[in-house]
């Protein structure tokens, strides 16, 4: 069965009706789909087609055709200022010169001489050299002979040995020497300035003579040749001004104590002699 044009007609407007509206409607499903997302491109405003592209915001960078990410800080810190340090320079300065070398000499010096002038005991000791200062480089005593048992004493007492003190004397010598300070090491003794020591009996102890040694050992800084015993140094070490010279020398005194009770008895003076050098 054929069917004419005319009958065909109805069948094609009905046809053309139901296309016109399916692309209508896509149409507009199409626009409400992209209505929310950004043309790309320039955009125009609505009714001006001649319009020019709006600038972009300095606060907004531009997003035209491409998505940019805000720029990622830093991990480098920020550049210090450099500093230079210099280091200082050191100074050139002369160091001192070495300390003067002072030669000792062992010498045959002056003797020592000694008074007692009170009941204690008490020594005045003191070198006889005019114009010299003399260090007690050491004293030391040692006790000697002490008295034999006596038979008639009974019960029997033991001997002690002598006692010794270095310490000032009360009063001066017969000559005036005063000896306001003990002899010990690092006294200087000088003319009409000695020192003191003082020897007696340990009580109890028994009676009889008691015999004892006080050594001294002795310098003095000889800066010419004008005293004893610096005259006696000969050259290469005779000693002047610029060339000082300590000479040394020592002295022992022999000590007598005859004691009959009384710790201050004495019956003979310090006997003192010079060691042979």
């Amino acid at each position: 069965m054929r069917l004419t044009v005319a009958q065909l007609k109805p069948w094609i407007v009905t046809a053309l009706v139901v296309l016109v509206i399916l692309l209508a409607g896509g149409f507009y499903l199409t626009r409400l789909a992209l209505r929310d997302q950004p043309l790309a491109g320039p955009s125009w405003a609505p009714g001006s087609p001649t319009a020019a592209p709006a600038s972009p915001s300095p606060e907004a960078p531009s997003t035209s055709g491409r998505v940019t990410s805000a720029p990622r800080p830093s991990s480098r810190s920020p550049e210090q200022p450099t500093t230079t340090r210099t280091r200082p320079t050191p100074s050139r300065t002369t160091p001192p010169p070495p300390p003067v070398k002072v030669p000792t000499v062992l010498v045959a010096g002056p003797t020592v001489d000694n008074d007692f002038p009170d009941s204690t005991g008490c020594h005045v000791f003191w070198v006889d050299a005019p114009g010299l200062r003399v260090t007690v480089a050491h004293v030391g005593f040692r006790t000697g002979q002490t008295p034999s048992p006596d038979p008639s004493a009974s019960p029997s007492v033991e001997a002690r040995p002598l006692r010794v003190a270095y310490v000032a004397c009360n009063g001066p010598a017969d000559n005036g020497t005063v000896a306001d300070v003990g002899c010990g090491t690092g006294r200087v003794v000088s003319q009409g300035h000695g020192c003191g020591v003082r020897i007696s009996a340990d009580e109890p102890t028994r009676t009889g003579l008691y015999q004892g040694k006080v050594s001294f050992d002795l310098s003095a800084l000889c800066t010419g040749t004008r005293a004893k015993p610096c005259s006696d140094i000969d050259s290469p070490y005779r000693p002047s001004s610029d060339r000082p010279v300590t000479a040394t020398w020592g002295v022992t005194c022999a000590v007598r104590l005859d004691y009959q009770g009384d710790p201050g008895t004495s019956d003979v003076d310090p006997v003192c002699s010079v060691r042979s050098p």
